[in-house]
């Protein structure tokens, strides 16, 4: 997909508010499907996790209802507190069991755009998000490329140190986008003479 007209209307729309006075010389959407396929590790992962956090949370919910008054006044208030901590890991599992889901929806509410100033990416919802990069301030860029052109871009703006000193460097990262190749080469067209 190289062309606003690909996309559905109210993206299209988007873009074309975005981008007024510039050139669109390349659009892209992560792939929905690879998004969700990605995320399933952590859901396989969340099955187990909720189902023993879970299996935990409702013994703990059934003796705390039980109605019997704890034998003193320090086992109940562990019976508390292991009640919000438990339910805090129940929670995480059911984060993790909805991954893939969120994973999918996020990447069909993207579009990332290339134009002759700068990288935009749009994220589409209930408010309008937008990550903007320009030109001056892309290092350099890695690409993975399938053998059907579909690929991740992996931007660099620039490194940085962590809370334990190591280098790690920042990025924009376009995934699973069809004509990766072509996304590659706009994007190095933007880059400043070095």
């Amino acid at each position: 997909m190289n062309s606003l007209h690909d996309l559905p209307a109210d993206m299209a729309a988007a873009v074309k508010t975005e981008t007024q006075g510039e050139i669109v010389r390349w659009v892209g959407r992560p792939n929905a499907r690879r998004a969700f396929l990605g995320s399933i590790a952590i859901w396989i992962i969340g099955i187990p996790w909720t189902a023993l956090t879970g299996g935990i949370f409702s013994s703990l919910v059934a003796v705390v209802l039980s109605g019997k008054p704890p034998p003193n006044a320090w086992t109940g208030m562990f019976a508390f507190i292991a009640l919000i901590f438990t339910g805090a890991f129940v929670l995480i599992g059911l984060g993790m069991m909805a991954m893939p889901f969120l994973s999918w929806a996020k990447a069909r509410r993207t579009v990332h755009v290339i134009t002759d100033k700068r990288v935009v990416t749009l994220q589409l919802g209930r408010t309008r998000e937008v990550t903007t990069l320009m030109g001056h301030r892309i290092i350099n860029t890695k690409r993975s490329e399938r053998r059907d052109g579909t690929g991740t871009l992996r931007i660099v703006t620039g490194r940085e140190k962590d809370s334990d000193g190591d280098w790690h460097e920042s990025a924009h990262v376009l995934s699973a986008v069809a004509n990766v190749g072509d996304a590659s080469r706009l994007v190095a067209e933007l880059m400043p003479a070095r």
